[in-house]
């Protein structure tokens, strides 16, 4: 990969000139890569090592990101308390810094490990956190993302309408920001909450058209790649024609 080529060689430099402080950025940055191809084991040894040397450095800023990355990693394998205990951190962090946008982000973690835990009261408490800092720092794609999540609340305790208005809002901000993938991704929101209320046709039915918008995105994304291959060749003939 080569992205991952790119920061083991700044990670290389860093380490050969001893510059710690952005040392722990590339092993930061390593270990979301490694988290994101499988490798959850080696992304945490990555995230630990950065955390050592941003707290050594009181690098406050790449200390939250780092934090949130391994409070991330705790979510994935279910050990939900350490994670809520590292987001707790991150917020006292970005509170005394005034990082707002770490914060609505840390909010939406929280929320997201609340939900995971079936703790709904909890995890709407930190959903509006966020969508309150997202609005006032106009945050569009914040609020589109965390209104989506929302959603799948309202839909689990009967309140299919607000739900619903909720998800129209983030289509309307998908549409108005061109975020193409994102309506297929809320239908798949929208079906992994209408099966957990057991409401298993409206389910099948989001199912349904995440699969078309999706096979749709591939269609037009193929189109237009035969489409340059046509302009391509018609302008590779006409060149051959001025040479010959």
């Amino acid at each position: 990969d080569s992205a991952l080529c790119y920061y083991q060689q700044a990670l290389n430099y860093y380490r050969s000139v001893d510059n710690q402080e952005d040392l722990a950025v590339a092993l930061d940055n390593i270990g979301q890569l490694y988290e994101s191809a499988g490798f959850p084991i080696k992304s945490k040894n990555l995230f630990t090592e950065a955390e050592k040397i941003n707290r050594k450095y009181q690098n406050n800023y790449h200390l939250v990101s780092n934090l949130n990355n391994l409070a991330l990693y705790y979510k994935n394998i279910s050990q939900f308390d350490s994670a809520l205990l590292l987001f707790q951190e991150v917020d006292s962090i970005s509170l005394a810094n005034g990082l707002r946008q770490d914060r609505a982000i840390n909010f939406y973690n929280r929320a997201n490990v609340f939900y995971a835990k079936k703790e709904y009261k909890e995890a709407l408490t930190n959903y509006d956190s966020s969508l309150k800092i997202c609005n006032e720092i106009h945050m569009d794609y914040g609020v589109m993302l965390i209104s989506s999540h929302k959603a799948r609340i309202l839909v689990v305790q009967g309140k299919d309408q607000e739900a619903e208005k909720l998800w129209e809002k983030a289509i309307a901000i998908s549409k108005a920001n061109a975020y193409l993938s994102f309506p297929a991704q809320l239908e798949g929101l929208k079906a992994e909450a209408y099966e957990l209320a057991n409401k298993y046709k409206k389910a099948l039915e989001a199912s349904n058209k995440k699969r078309t918008l999706e096979d749709n995105a591939k269609s037009d994304k193929q189109s237009k790649l035969i489409s340059n291959l046509i302009k391509y060749y018609e302008v590779d003939i006409k060149n051959r024609e001025i040479i010959h």
